[in-house]
């Protein structure tokens, strides 16, 4: 089978292959077996949606957004520790996904910050952490914070 040179749409693949039957699974699954890319994708998504963190000065960092090396520039900067943190985890999810609209953009960020909130419950019981996601004129963007 020749590979494709870009991906068709979710929606396309839906149209041409049974509507509501074609799964969003689905469309994973031919992604990964005609791209090349599909490891690289899954594994970014993956720390995307469930991160790694890391804990400095008792401030919970998520590691793949800027993580130590962003908040140690944000703290030389003459920031607090928790200011810091806010700038160090903020990611700008309309940035990332700029071919999403505003409402499926605001969508994906609400699910995001879910994700991060409950993996870092996960990872440390001891410390309580809160997500924010932001929507202006022109970003959608999400954040992480100690309580």
């Amino acid at each position: 089978m020749k590979k494709p040179d870009i991906i068709p749409s979710y929606n396309e693949m839906k149209q041409v292959n049974g509507g509501d039957k074609y799964t969003p699974s689905d469309y994973l699954y031919f992604a990964y077996r005609h791209f090349e890319a599909g490891t690289d994708i899954e594994n970014c998504m993956i720390e995307l949606f469930f991160p790694s963190f890391i804990i400095i000065d008792q401030m919970v960092l998520v590691k793949t957004v800027g993580g130590d090396y962003n908040y140690q520039q944000r703290k030389l900067d003459g920031l607090s520790q928790k200011d810091a943190q806010y700038w160090a985890n903020m990611f700008i999810v309309s940035e990332q996904f700029n071919l999403l609209d505003k409402k499926n953009c605001l969508s994906l960020a609400r699910r995001i910050a879910k994700c991060w909130e409950i993996a870092a419950c996960d990872a440390f019981s001891d410390i309580k952490v809160k997500t924010s996601v932001f929507c202006d004129e022109d970003d959608i963007s999400i954040t992480l914070r100690n309580c």
